[in-house]
């Protein structure tokens, strides 16, 4: 069955091999070293400082009890000089720890053996201090804590019967020292057993990093690769596809036309599928090409849809391109942002029934930002598909799979990516059967002094004339 859950608490974790425990004891020292040293300092001061309850017993015992504790304080103040070193030399220093509490400990169960009965309280009451105070702070694991602890009690019992400690005192003592051992032995246990759980949590996150760099590197690896293999001979096949359908190598039937079509048709998809993977990735690794540059806003905007025309002439969409009472110029990479465009005014084509119309309308606002709206008549989405619309591999229209246009649903989380590059933000506004409104808002700080304009409809017909 299950364990108590006291003894599943205080269950030290297992490490692996000895190089695994050395490299959490390495770790451990070197977390401590700066407040043991400067704890190791305070403790000497502070036992060197009590020497004046030395002076007020006896004159019989006051020489011994000044020098059984100054005969302490030399090795402990030796234990923090090799401490100190330890910490540059990367050595482990429990046995100086070790060291460094016994010898005031073992001094004070001296003390007991010579101080008279009028005191015989007070310096027990100090070894219990001793040796709470030093084993804990210190931060000693469970077994040199143990060790201490024990070498010391024996020593304390030991001394008893030489002391002139009466009984109802030796009993008083005894049953303090009893709690102050089992206080001292679980809180070893306890911060032993949190350091070791938080060493191989550590551990843990850093494989984990680790990991995910050699992913990286294998994912860029990967995109080279691709970048190569794929996309290369892709550029023959629909070069390929181009040339049979256009008959450059002599006459051909109807259906064999129309089978240099398809090859043309799907290898062009297949083409955008695996250059939208790229860039997705490229974008995600921090690795996008930028180059900011100024141009005016409706530049951009005929330039994207002269490039969707002909997927709209296919459907019969009407694009409106409608310029507000103020353009704007804008700074930031021209390529980049007629991606945007083109990715948004593609999807409102894709999305649209046959006859529907696209419009594209661009402005400042109250704020000093800039916006671009791109609004359809389309499917729409649901407030569920809406949520999930950015993320890659996304396609689909209200939710429905059964409503995908082909595709591998890139283009959303690619415009997304190159848009905050800017610190820019796309927004989508959406009802099932109400069509859609993409708007991108562009920041202040990419805004250029805008120019004045009248406003003007641009349709597709207009734009194949001009």
């Amino acid at each position: 069955g299950k364990p108590p859950i006291m003894l599943t608490s205080f269950k030290l974790p297992e490490f692996n091999d000895e190089t695994h425990f050395n490299r959490f004891r390495a770790a451990s020292n070197r977390r401590k070293h700066a407040y043991r040293v400067f704890f190791m300092i305070l403790t000497t001061v502070f036992y060197a400082a009590h020497a004046i309850l030395d002076l007020i017993v006896g004159d019989e015992a006051k020489f011994m009890l000044l020098a059984l504790r100054f005969a302490a304080v030399i090795p402990m103040l030796w234990c923090i000089w090799q401490v100190k070193k330890s910490g540059d030399l990367n050595t482990d220093p429990h046995r100086l720890l070790v060291m460094f509490v016994l010898a005031p400990a073992l001094a004070t169960v001296g003390m007991i053996s010579v101080i008279d009965a009028n005191l015989s309280a007070s310096y027990p009451y100090g070894l219990i201090i001793v040796l709470a105070a030093s084993s804990i702070v210190l931060g000693l694991p469970f077994f040199q804590t143990a060790l201490i602890v024990g070498i010391s009690t024996v020593a304390f019992v030991l001394v008893l019967p030489f002391s002139q400690t009466p009984c109802e005192t030796i009993l008083i003592l005894a049953f303090f020292m009893t709690v102050a051992i089992a206080v001292i032995l679980i809180s070893a246990l306890v911060m032993e057993r949190h350091e070791r759980l938080l060493f191989l949590s550590q551990e843990r996150l850093a494989d984990a990093r680790d990991d995910a760099i050699e992913a990286k590197q294998d994912l860029q690896a990967f995109l080279s690769s691709v970048s190569h293999e794929l996309r290369t001979p892709l550029k023959a096949i629909v070069g390929y596809g181009q040339a049979i359908e256009s008959q450059q190598f002599g006459p051909l039937s109807d259906a064999y036309r129309k089978a240099a079509a398809d090859i043309q048709t799907s290898g062009t998809s297949l083409q955008d599928n695996i250059e939208g993977m790229l860039e997705g990735n490229q974008i995600k690794l921090g690795q996008m090409d930028w180059n900011d540059e100024v141009f005016s806003v409706g530049e951009v905007i005929r330039q994207s849809i002269s490039m969707c025309q002909s997927k709209a002439a296919d459907k019969q969409i009407n694009i409106v391109g409608l310029s507000s009472d103020q353009t704007f110029q804008i700074r930031v990479d021209f390529g980049r942002m007629s991606r945007v465009m083109t990715n948004l005014i593609t999807n409102s084509i894709t999305f649209s029934e046959p006859g529907g119309t696209v419009t594209i309308s661009a402005g400042l606002t109250g704020n000093g930002t800039g916006e671009i709206s791109i609004k359809d008549n389309g499917l729409g989405m649901s407030k569920e598909a809406m949520a999930k619309i950015a993320e890659p591999f996304e396609p689909g229209s209200g939710g429905d799979q059964s409503n995908s246009k082909g595709g591998l649903g890139l283009g959303l989380a690619i415009s997304s990516g190159i848009l905050e590059r800017m610190n820019g933000t796309l927004s989508l506004e959406s009802e099932v059967g109400d069509g859609t409104t993409a708007t991108i808002t562009i920041p202040e700080n990419r805004i250029i002094d805008p120019l004045a304009s009248t406003d003007t409809h641009s349709t597709l017909d207009e734009l194949q004339n001009e």
